[in-house]
Formats: C-alpha cells, sequence, structure tokens
C-alpha cells in the first residue's frame, strides 16, 4: 500500500474503533512481519478516502507433520456511512469473498488453508448471519497462586522447574537454534501456528507500543524446555507460552512465580485451575462457506489476537 493509503488507514482505523494507529504500527504489522504472504483489500469512497479495509497474514502453521497456511484475519473495517444491509451487495460480504479468492492463490499451493480472526461480540454474530463465520469458542483464562514461600514449598510447587528472564538477544543465540526449532511447534493442541524465533523476534521483540518480557523454562542446571512471554506492564499475564510436554501447567506458573516474586498470573491454556470466560471470540473465516468443522480446535493464547 502507498504512503496515502497506510495514512487514510489509519484515519479509518481510529473512525471504526475509536482508537489511535500510526503508520509505523501499520508498517510493522504488514510489511515487517515473516510471513508467507500478506494482502489488503480496500473499499475506496468517492473522495479517495478508504471507507472498508480487510487485512490477512498468511504465516506458516503445523498440524503434526503437515505444513498448513496459517492465515489471520484483521483490521476488518467498514466505515459507520457505509454499512448497509446484509444482503448480497453488502460491502463487507464482498470484501470477505475477495479475501478468501485471494487467499487461495497466495502461499504453498500444497498446503491446507485455516483462516481464522478474533471478532468483537457483535460482529461474531454479524459474520455468523452472513454464513462467513463459525465459531470456535470463547477463549478463556485461569489464573496461578501466589509465589510459594520457603525453598521446600517452591520444590513442590515447581518440581524442579525455573523460569528465567533473559534479553530478547537469546533468540539470535547460536546455540539455542535447535531449542528454538523444537519449541516453535504448537504444544498443547497438535495444531496452530509455528511461532519461530523469527516471529517471536517480530511479534514481541520489536512491537512499536508494547512491553514484553521473555522467559526460558528449564529444569535446575538443565537446557531450556520451554518459554514463556509476559507484559512488563499492567496485570501479570502470559501473553504466549509453548510449554514441553513433561511441564504442568501449574507447575510453569508457580516457577514463574517464584521467578517474577508475582503471583496471580494469568494464562489461556488449559489447566486445572477455574477457567473464566473473556470477551474474545475466536472463528473460523470463509467468504464461500467452506469450513473446517472436522480439524482439531487450535489453542490460541492472547498473543495470538493483535489485543494484547
Amino acid at each position: 500500500m502507498a504512503l496515502h493509503d497506510i495514512e487514510s488507514g489509519c484515519s479509518l482505523f481510529h473512525a471504526v474503533f475509536g482508537q489511535p494507529r500510526s503508520p509505523g504500527e501499520w508498517l510493522w504489522k504488514f510489511a515487517e512481519a515473516p510471513v508467507l504472504a500478506s494482502t489488503n483489500l480496500v473499499g475506496v469512497g468517492s473522495n479517495g478516502q478508504l471507507v472498508a479495509h480487510v487485512g490477512a497474514q498468511m504465516f506458516e502453521g503445523r498440524w503434526g507433520d503437515q505444513s498448513l497456511r496459517w492465515v489471520q484475519v484483521c483490521d476488518v473495517m467498514v466505515h459507520p456511512q457505509v454499512r448497509g444491509d446484509l444482503g448480497p451487495g453488502n460491502l463487507y460480504r464482498k470484501l470477505m469473498r475477495a479475501l478468501d479468492d485471494t487467499l487461495q492463490h497466495l502461499g504453498p499451493a500444497s498446503w491446507p488453508m485455516f483462516i481464522y480472526g478474533f471478532p468483537g461480540i457483535r460482529p461474531a454474530r454479524l459474520g455468523e448471519r452472513m454464513g462467513l463465520y463459525r465459531r470456535l469458542y470463547t477463549c478463556a483464562a485461569q489464573q496461578g497462586g501466589d509465589p510459594p514461600r520457603g525453598l521446600l514449598a517452591r520444590w513442590r510447587a515447581t518440581q524442579g522447574w525455573r523460569a528465567q528472564a533473559v534479553p530478547w538477544s537469546t533468540l539470535r543465540d547460536p546455540g539455542l537454534a535447535a531449542f528454538w526449532r523444537r519449541a516453535a511447534a504448537p504444544s498443547v493442541a497438535g495444531i496452530g501456528l509455528l511461532k519461530t524465533a523469527a516471529y517471536l523476534d517480530w511479534r514481541y521483540a520489536r512491537h512499536p507500543t508494547q512491553r514484553y518480557r521473555l522467559w526460558l523454562l528449564r529444569r535446575t542446571w538443565a537446557s531450556p524446555q520451554g518459554w514463556l512471554v509476559t507484559r512488563e506492564a499492567g496485570s501479570p499475564e502470559v501473553i504466549d507460552a509453548s510449554l514441553p510436554a513433561d511441564l504442568p501447567l501449574r507447575q510453569a506458573l508457580a516457577a514463574l512465580a517464584a521467578a517474577s516474586r508475582t503471583g496471580g498470573w494469568c494464562c489461556w491454556l488449559p489447566g486445572d485451575f477455574p477457567m473464566v470466560a473473556t470477551p474474545i471470540i475466536a472463528v473460523e473465516i470463509s467468504g464461500t462457506g467452506r469450513f473446517h468443522p472436522d480439524w482439531p480446535l487450535p489453542r490460541f493464547q492472547p498473543g495470538d489476537t493483535d489485543v494484547f
């Protein structure tokens, strides 16, 4: 997109969501991500300004040994002044159908494709009514306990697991290259985005407005086995994580609480703490109504959305 269109897109973002968006943030999101492909489809008004937009980023996903075209649809915007009925001429419907057609021709053609997004509650209901969305689930969070006090309590809570805060340059450590490759695969549902070191560097280390912290998970004196990403400001929340199969979430959160000396860490991964629904809804998206109800459900985390 030309700079004029990006600036127009930022104005449309403010008109639709009531939040600012700078050209720098736009470029970080759509021009700097380590994607297989990306696309922006727009609707232009009579004055040359954007009145509609839908963006999509195609990353490499994985389902077992199968590579996937893993597509997140984001920044879906239609200016309030041009929203019409839900019929065939609806601008949003036209955009989504055009997006579906465009995506079919992007990325490795032999890889199956999964398209998803995180609309608000009202847009999710609207998209379902129009046959463009298939609701997957409402994302839910659980909260860990207080930091364990004393060596014995810490051992019982963590079973020897430790969380260590490390600089983001650790992503480029040649000695950890094999670990980052191994830890990139989706560790819970077996299907999802391949979160490589390049992806983590773009999404978290180089985010233009948010600040995050990287943690490595390991047993005492052992090499790293997993990682966590947390926010540096705000409430204690695990934004993203890759846990080894033998590390229960309860122990991972206890290790994080002990290392950070902060309790009450929230996390979207499944565990044995009570789950509480969030306002975030995950949907599968299709401009033609072709969905994948027989596929396993991916397990999304806060960092998979563009809200956190």
